[in-house]
């Protein structure tokens, strides 16, 4: 079967309608907050306050790397072309079609946590450079600065978190079984049995919520760690954030909404019929 050609663009999901004004807003915000730390940090060389500077510069990097992010996950994302692809699963468990995250989401988010990993590290150091004015701001500050590494605890556990996980590549993978999902610490399995409803959620994120009931135990999979099979990490994987998907959001919600209402077309996931189908977009 023929599928016409992979720019073609899905209508947003309407719960998704007002994201975009809403990102713009934040985007907006973020350059005044770079502008500022700008600012400050310019002021702090003026007055031989290399401390200051230094921390200033570190949120502005923080900063623009989380806009970047932002701006990437929520804005671009739209014109993202697809990248789906046939791979084979662990053991027996045969093929099954896989949209991986995006390499340029995920390398902006690394980044965004090895710079929240430099400026928690950083800051009681920076900090007792930085003279004292005796004000309750200032107090406040240095108190905090003296804890600030305990917050670098997550951003080095999930930098680090590739020795968890079963795959090196975060993404979505669809079989005749079922959904795969692919996060930073975890693999989760969610058969189509298990699968109530796709539905989309409008947040901070670009949210797929896959709707799904407890599992019942049986074999377990040999693609899923042991942390896929917690509950915790079960309920965080049903959650599938779409903008960091190497493919736009829309098409990534219409996908899963669309082998979930048609069993009968299931058996095309694991042959490069799926593949076809969804790089194509005729999965409304």
């Amino acid at each position: 079967m023929s599928y016409p050609d992979s720019d073609v663009k899905l209508p947003w999901p309407r719960p998704w309608e007002s994201f975009l004004a809403k990102t713009r807003l934040v985007l907006f915000g973020a350059a005044g907050v770079c502008a500022l730390f700008c600012y400050i940090g310019v002021r702090a060389l003026t007055e031989r306050s290399n401390a200051e500077a230094a921390l200033s510069f570190t949120l502005l990097f923080v900063a623009l790397v989380a806009g970047a992010c932002a701006y990437v996950t929520r804005l671009s994302c739209r014109c993202r072309r697809p990248q789906v692809k046939l791979a084979r699963l662990n053991l027996d468990l045969g093929t099954a079609v896989i949209v991986p995250n995006s390499r340029t989401a995920t390398a902006l988010y690394v980044t965004f946590m090895l710079s929240l990993c430099i400026l928690f590290i950083a800051t009681p150091l920076l900090a007792d450079s930085i003279p004292r004015t005796g004000t309750w701001r200032d107090s406040r500050f240095h108190s905090w600065a003296f804890f600030a590494p305990i917050f670098a605890l997550y951003p080095v556990a999930l930098l680090l978190s590739f020795l968890m996980r079963a795959r090196r590549r975060l993404g979505v993978g669809m079989s005749p079984d079922g959904i795969y999902r692919w996060s930073w610490f975890s693999c989760s399995f969610f058969s189509w049995s298990s699968i109530q409803g796709v539905h989309v959620r409008e947040g901070r994120e670009l949210v797929v919520q896959l709707a799904v009931i407890p599992p019942v135990r049986g074999p377990s999979n040999p693609e899923v760690n042991w942390a896929g099979r917690l509950n915790v990490f079960r309920r965080a994987n049903s959650r599938i954030l779409a903008g960091y998907l190497a493919t736009d959001p829309a098409r990534a919600y219409y996908m899963l909404r669309y082998y979930h209402q048609h069993p009968e077309l299931r058996h095309e996931l694991g042959s490069q019929a799926g593949v076809d189908r969804i790089s194509s977009g005729t999965v409304e």
